[in-house]
């Protein structure tokens, strides 16, 4: 993945999950470069976020808090430079069940930013890859002069061309018919200069050129977008990847469930575990005869005397 600096990146990663909900889950991102330990860019549980996270990175990621129920840990950079060139890995783990697995594994290169116009700039991923059913986002970013002083910033994506119709408007709001109920706003225009969208339950129709449109008001009015756009490339389905060692690793973990704990012990435990029971059973069905067994001479008991007496008094007669 090939983007330039002063933009923003998407790195995705998407796995699956079957059963019950973890009581512990965490996804943690790690970058690693030639000669360089690996740094943790952001990490994200129930409770807590970038309680690890390295210095370099603090205030440029970004991962939804509902990540693991949209089986989405997808991670947004922003205002990336050169230094951030690497592999990155996503890495997710559970609890009770236990599993982890690797999720993503993506190799990011940073080549320098041209700064087009008077510093109005957008900068867009030339190409990202989707696939039929999943999403993806479509990073954006932008500048503007230092001595412009906007207002009011909006955000609007168009598809098809430069001049294409517009399918997105953050400000209106308005979303095309076509994508309605599927495009999330990522972007956070005051703070990162970021305009980024997410296409959710993507469709094959969805395979086209997107441009991203920023128009402010302040000193003066200004409205500027990408030249080239991304192309958006849908796929029929996802290929196989270390993506689907994640779900063969998390599957079987949770398929397991509570018996986790059983499998775990050796040939020879489990025999004598076996053993023991079936003695239980054979001694709880000696006392169950013994009890019996006494009832009934109970209740035989005065039955028995009274034939007695009444031999003894036949007896007699004689």
């Amino acid at each position: 993945m090939t983007v330039p600096s002063g933009s923003a990146a998407a790195l995705l990663c998407s796995f699956n999950w079957t059963g019950r909900l973890p009581e512990v889950r965490q996804v943690a991102w790690h970058k690693s470069t030639e000669g360089t330990p690996s740094l943790v860019v952001h990490t994200r549980d129930l409770f807590q976020e970038n309680k690890n996270q390295d210095k370099e990175f603090a205030g440029r990621t970004y991962l939804a808090a509902s990540w693991f129920e949209k089986r989405d840990a997808s991670l947004n950079l922003s205002n990336i430079s050169i230094n951030d060139t690497g592999l990155y890995q996503c890495q997710i783990s559970t609890e009770r069940p236990k599993a982890s697995g690797v999720c993503a594994d993506i190799k990011l290169t940073v080549t320098p930013g041209m700064i087009n116009g008077n510093d109005f700039r957008v900068t867009q991923p030339r190409s990202l890859e989707g696939f039929v059913g999943s999403s993806v986002d479509i990073p954006c970013s932008f500048t503007y002069p230092e001595s412009f002083n906007p207002t009011k910033i909006d955000i609007c994506w168009r598809r098809h061309g430069f001049h294409g119709r517009f399918i997105f408007n953050v400000s209106k709001p308005y979303t095309h018919p076509d994508y309605r109920g599927r495009i999330e706003f990522l972007g956070f225009p005051y703070r990162d200069r970021t305009g980024t969208i997410r296409i959710n339950h993507l469709k094959q129709s969805d395979q086209n050129r997107y441009f991203c449109c920023v128009e402010t008001t302040g000193d003066y009015s200004e409205k500027w977008q990408s030249l080239v756009g991304t192309e958006l490339i849908v796929g029929a389905r996802r290929p196989p990847s270390t993506t689907a060692q994640l779900i063969s690793s998390v599957t079987a973990a949770s398929s397991r469930d509570g018996a986790a704990r059983g499998e775990t012990l050796e040939p020879g435990e489990i025999l004598i575990i076996r053993s023991s029971f079936a003695l239980a059973i054979l001694a709880i069905v000696w006392l169950i005869g013994i009890y019996l067994m006494k009832t009934q001479q109970v209740t035989d008991s005065p039955d028995q005397r009274v034939r007695e007496e009444t031999q003894r008094e036949t007896s007699g007669s004689k």
